[in-house]
């Protein structure tokens, strides 16, 4: 799952090294992809093991960490002097229960290394304070429901999080098209630094051998999709005609560059992504997007989100918001982040 670079030394100079001369000795990038910590909001529905599930598959033992957070509802005991202590019991009983059960959907390979974390504070919060705290890279979330339409619905947790995190956060819904095909992902970008930001972030995912990834951008259409049918066809004066075929001509070159800049583009992206052409649609960005996910049977849509401060960061924008809303795949959403 992504994060920058980072850069190991190979080994510290030394008295041997003193002897030979070799002082200047630097740190070199190491190829490996660096630990990433994936923050998992549980709470035993099938929709956050669910998450799991499908989150695991894309995770790799050494260089993925997983943390479940969970935070057990408030106990009513009637009150007297055990009453906190009864409380108390019955929470942390809850809570292996819930990290046993989450614990099952994990290879064995990486069952040794997970944190758990025990939450006191309404789940919206706690998780965004456990990522924090804990140093998470990634927030990942079951959507709510079970039944093919409820699982679409966002719930209110999973909206409040995607909105104020400050890292990436991936609302997981049920795979409708089976678990035995391969895994689809579609990068819908727009060229600004969030989209940049989020392919860059795929090149560090452990992606299965057979995943296929698709690249798409949707550009204005030719003409206002305000203007009504009946005004288009209305017959026009000849300079009229040869003014709207120049326009014609020079939108359809733009779109055979934008689709050859975007063929470049996803080959510097992770390999799943170079096998196929790139999708360049008209049109609505939102209503596009979610055709094209239906179309190429999407199981995970990848989008930038700008946002600089926390208010910037509420208000993710119509489209995201839109997709995260109404697609029927899962959504990860890369907030992009400032340089120092």
């Amino acid at each position: 799952m992504p994060r920058l670079g980072r850069i190991t030394p190979v080994y510290s100079p030394g008295l041997n090294d003193a002897r030979r001369g070799r002082r200047d000795v630097l740190p070199i990038p190491d190829p490996r992809p660096p630990i990433m910590k994936i923050l998992f909001g549980v709470d035993g529905s099938d929709g956050s093991l669910n998450a799991i599930r499908q989150t695991s598959a894309m995770t790799s033992p050494g260089h993925d960490a997983l943390v479940f957070y969970y935070a057990p509802p408030e106990m009513n005991f009637p009150s007297d002097e055990e009453a906190a202590a009864r409380s108390a019991t019955s929470k942390k009983l809850l809570a292996d229960a819930v990290f046993a059960k989450a614990l099952e959907c994990v290879p064995d390979a990486l069952r040794g290394g997970v944190q758990t974390i025990v939450g006191t504070r309404e789940p919206k919060t706690g998780i965004l304070l456990a990522a924090d705290e804990s140093r998470a890279d990634v927030i990942v979330l079951g959507a709510r429901g079970s039944g093919p339409v409820a699982a679409i619905k966002l719930g209110g947790v999973a909206r409040h999080v995607a909105r104020a995190a400050n890292i990436p956060v991936m609302i997981v819904r049920p795979r409708t098209h089976g678990e035995s095909e391969p895994l689809r992902i579609l990068l819908a970008t727009d060229g600004s630094d969030a989209s940049q930001q989020a392919g860059a972030s795929l090149r560090h995912v452990h992606w299965p051998e057979s995943a296929q990834g698709f690249v798409m951008t949707v550009v204005e259409p030719y003409l206002s999709p305000a203007i009504p049918d009946w005004l288009l066809k209305q017959a026009r004066d000849p300079e009229t005609e040869a003014m709207a075929a120049n326009w014609a001509k020079e939108h359809e070159a733009n779109k055979n560059q934008t689709r050859v800049d975007l063929a470049a583009y996803a080959k510097t992206l992770a390999a799943p992504f170079h096998a196929h052409e790139p999708i360049v649609a008209e049109g609505h960005p939102a209503e596009q997007i979610l055709k094209t996910i239906n179309e190429k049977k999407i199981d995970l849509l990848v989008v930038g989100a700008q946002g600089k401060n926390a208010w910037q960061r509420f208000m993710i924008g119509s489209t995201s918001e839109t997709l995260l809303a109404q697609a029927p795949c899962s959504v990860l959403l890369v907030r992009r982040r400032e340089k120092p």
